[in-house]
């Protein structure tokens, strides 16, 4: 059983160390692009949120002041 292991284990470690050595400081391209469209996404998803966070802060701002008016009234 463990002369198994060994060999798959070894066998493992030559087989993805050759690609490991032929990749080595190399990006496969199709991973730069995802993660650029990724932070792209993700950039709009920011703003997005953002000013819509901006148009609720601006809208609770107004209602508090008109609660404001309507205590002084009374």
């Amino acid at each position: 059983m463990h002369f198994i292991f060994s060999f798959r284990l070894n066998n493992f470690q030559t087989n993805t160390g050759k690609h490991l050595i032929n990749m080595s400081g190399r990006t496969p391209s199709f991973i730069v692009v995802g993660l650029v469209i990724i932070m792209f996404l993700l950039g709009l998803f920011y703003m997005s949120c953002s000013s819509k966070n901006t148009e609720l802060r601006l809208s609770l701002e107004q209602f508090e002041d008109r609660i404001r008016s309507v205590k002084i009234l009374f």
